[in-house]
């Protein structure tokens, strides 16, 4: 939640008897938020660099979400590509446009952004136990995405064609 809204500080962002803007808003587009959040910071985010006037509720929800830059569902889509719109399967979380739930935006420096590495994200969601019981996950140590696409593909089980 965001913190004005947790809080009930609405009045931090709104003006319910003065204002003359959309939403009862203090102020428009960007002013509105780099009036807390420091511009320098912002602006200098690698993910910020060409937003110009971009307004920031086009990527966050200012009143909370499902994650900590509360990033709307699916606004990665905005920038990045959208796997429902080119896979016949596509896993769970792509489908659904939650991103976060294997990436991390802004604050990790892994390789594209993962929560975890190598196995450690799959199993963060899918039952490590279960897995291994297959037979064709005798050798424990080949990271999922040697064999599935972790956003989706042609096959049920996102299986690497090759």
């Amino acid at each position: 939640m965001h913190g004005p809204v947790g809080g009930g500080f609405c009045t931090s962002c709104h003006n319910p008897h003065k204002s003359k803007s959309k939403n009862l808003l203090i102020r428009q587009s960007q002013q509105l938020c780099i009036q807390c959040h420091d511009s320098v910071l912002v602006f200098r985010n690698k993910y910020h660099l060409n937003i110009n006037i971009t307004n920031c509720t086009e990527c966050h929800d200012p009143h909370g979400g499902e994650n900590r830059y509360l990033a709307k569902i699916a606004s990665c889509y905005k920038c990045h590509e959208n796997f429902n719109n080119i896979d016949e399967f596509v896993h769970g979380p792509v489908a659904g446009g939650h991103c976060t739930a294997c990436h991390s935006p802004h604050i990790k420096q892994t390789k594209n952004l993962l929560l975890f590495e190598g196995q450690k994200l799959c199993f963060n969601c899918h039952d490590e136990a279960l897995i291994f019981e297959n037979d064709y996950h005798k050798n424990k140590e080949i990271n999922c995405t040697e064999c599935h696409n972790p956003h989706g593909g042609n096959n049920k089980m996102f299986i690497k064609i090759k």
